[in-house]
Order: C-alpha cells, then structure tokens, then sequence
C-alpha cells in the first residue's frame, strides 16, 4: 500500500481576524485542490476561528483540526 501524505497547517495565532482566517481557509482549499489525490490537507486555526472555517471548507476536500 503506498503512503498518503499529511499536510497539516498549524496556524497558531494567526491570523489576527475571523474574516482573514475564513479567507485563508479558502485560499488553502483552492490552492491545494490539485494535491488532493496526492496527500490529505489538513488546517487547524485557533479556536476561535474553527466554526468560521469549519463552514468555509465543508464542502471541500481540506479537513478541519483543532489546537490545545
């Protein structure tokens, strides 16, 4: 079985805003949709901007993570 890469985008604190982080999350989810058969995508923004991104790539293929 060949192995699937694991992309996952830590975002820390940043970005500063809800609207940046929403954006971001789109921008990421258009850039990387060529890779999707190649490896899994994987954002995790602070958790404040879970639910606003979390909405934002429902319905692509980047997944949503959370941070402690």
């Amino acid at each position: 079985m060949k192995r699937r890469p694991l992309i996952v985008g830590n975002w820390k604190c940043n970005p500063l805003e809800s609207t940046e982080a929403v954006a971001l999350a789109a921008a990421t989810a258009k850039a990387t949709k060529r890779y999707n058969e190649h490896a899994t995508i994987v954002l995790a923004p602070p958790h404040l901007f879970v639910a606003g991104v979390a909405k934002r790539i429902a319905k692509t293929h980047v997944l949503l993570s959370g941070q402690d």
